[in-house]
């Protein structure tokens, strides 16, 4: 059987790079199911009825100046200011045409995403705060934060944005090699981090965040601890520390370079992570709770991790806007599935744009939400359980999950079910525990031997004959 769980685990990294470790279930079995206009409506409908749940919106704005070559989210270049004008109009009219009164409920979080946000100019900034304001309120903690790139984040702009109420910033520094940054088509230079940075500060934006990728080619092991450095001397708020998904998406003379470097070596990867968390443990910083290890805060600033995130991450309400947009609407997930032209054809014809996900049954929330609480948590409160699902968790187990309980992989604390780790998941199969797993690798074998259902494995075993 771990051999069809290896081959399970190679093809969803491969067919879903950027989310494979944590989605259930797998998009490849949901990437032509339409989700009706009439069945977002109705979701949205309760979620903004709903004043005891936080809600978190995205909207993505999908413009970068140029291509970085490791890059798999959508955008494009804009040929003119005249296209992004454009595409703010059709966001605007996008969230008229779902017909609820979004001021039903305050947001707990707003997040600007890309795409390069900070390419937009004033003009644009204020337009679409003007659009939010319309049609969205906004709890007095809310989190109000976006993103950018070095090159793009001046001080006017940033000291514009804090006055529009944005008060946490992502810079995309992503190394503090200059080679490296080259060789994955960035625009910016080191000078360029710390003079943003700077910028930021003196703009008065309460959180400051640094995102660094790792294995991005032409990075060593010095190069690792450059960066380390850029981080220590700037003292962030908050670091997050991802890694680079190899295989569709990104450009494949790239793809072959970054493979030949240090990172991609799989037994390499726990030292670097190992590493960084040290040094960054050992200079004021901590692991933020519910981001898997990827993401560190100074002490007493814990309130900076990325709180649409961690919202995400809680099964908490996510709703998306603008071109591939996703949404996490309890059972209901769903991502707007266009490209700008189809976007912008759909809206100016009073139409929605084309919805495509699933709808769960109880059965697949349930594990949907097991999984999330073991790769963010590590542990489900009970009272917790009872009160999203209307059932004791023992029993759940006693149904759905006794193998769980068999291998002993549940500690009880009376409040809490603590999840043993999944290290020996793979334990005694010689041929499998030789390729170096990573964290990420042995959670996704945890969860496919232990939560997801015989459904899903079912559907993965016919994929997997009919393409023989």
């Amino acid at each position: 059987m771990m051999e069809f769980y290896h081959k399970i685990l190679n093809f969803t990294k491969k067919d879903d790079p950027q989310t494979w470790w944590r989605e259930y279930p797998p998009k490849f079995l949901y990437t032509d199911t339409e989700i009706t206009d009439k069945k977002v409506k109705e979701y949205l409908g309760l979620v903004f009825s709903d004043k005891s749940q936080k809600i978190g919106v995205y909207i993505h704005i999908p413009f970068c100046w140029s291509r970085c070559r490791f890059c798999k989210f959508y955008s494009e270049v804009p040929r003119s200011q005249n296209e992004i004008d454009n595409y703010l109009d059709c966001l605007e009219k996008e969230i008229n045409l779902y017909e609820v009164n979004f001021k039903n409920v305050p947001l707990d979080s707003l997040y600007i995403g890309g795409g390069t946000p900070t390419l937009l100019n004033k003009r644009q900034w204020q337009k679409l705060f003007k659009i939010i304001h319309k049609f969205f309120i906004f709890k007095k903690d809310a989190q109000i934060l976006t993103e950018g790139t070095p090159d793009t984040s001046t001080f006017e702009k940033l000291k514009l944005l804090e006055d529009l109420g944005v008060n946490r910033f992502t810079i995309g520094a992503q190394s503090f090699n200059e080679e490296v940054l080259k060789k994955a088509n960035r625009l910016h230079n080191i000078r360029d981090i710390y003079r943003s940075f700077e910028n930021a500060r003196q703009a008065g934006i309460l959180y400051i965040n640094l995102d660094i990728l790792l294995g991005l080619a032409g990075e060593t092991w010095n190069s690792y601890t450059r960066t380390l450095q850029g981080i220590v001397d700037l003292k962030p708020d908050c670091v997050s520390f991802m890694t680079l998904d190899l295989g569709c998406g990104i450009d494949p003379l790239y793809e072959k370079e970054a493979r030949g470097f240090y990172f991609s070596k799989q037994s390499l990867k726990p030292k670097i992570f190992s590493y960084l968390g040290y040094i960054l443990e050992k200079t004021g910083y901590e692991r933020a709770q519910g981001f898997s290890d990827s993401t560190f805060t100074l002490k007493g600033r814990e309130e900076s991790v990325n709180r649409n995130l961690l919202n995400r991450n809680r099964l908490n309400y996510i709703f998306g806007l603008g071109v591939e947009a996703e949404s996490s609407l309890g059972p209901l997930k769903y991502y707007i599935s266009v490209r700008n032209k189809e976007y912008l054809s759909s809206i100016r014809m009073v139409k929605l744009p084309r919805f495509v996900g699933i709808e769960l049954s109880k059965d697949e929330y349930i594990r949907r939400y097991f999984i999330y609480n073991f790769l963010h948590w590590g542990k489900i409160n009970k009272k917790d359980f009872q009160k999203q699902f209307n059932e004791k968790i023992e029993q759940i187990i006693d149904k759905k999950f006794k193998e769980l309980k068999n291998d002993q992989k549940l500690f009880d604390t009376g409040e809490d079910l603590i999840f043993l780790p999944s290290s020996e998941v793979i334990r005694g199969i010689s041929k499998y525990s030789r390729k170096n797993y990573g964290k990420q690798e042995r959670s996704f074998l945890f969860c496919v031997k232990y939560f997801y259902s015989p459904k899903v494995i079912n559907q993965y075993k016919t994929y997997f004959k009919n393409r023989l």
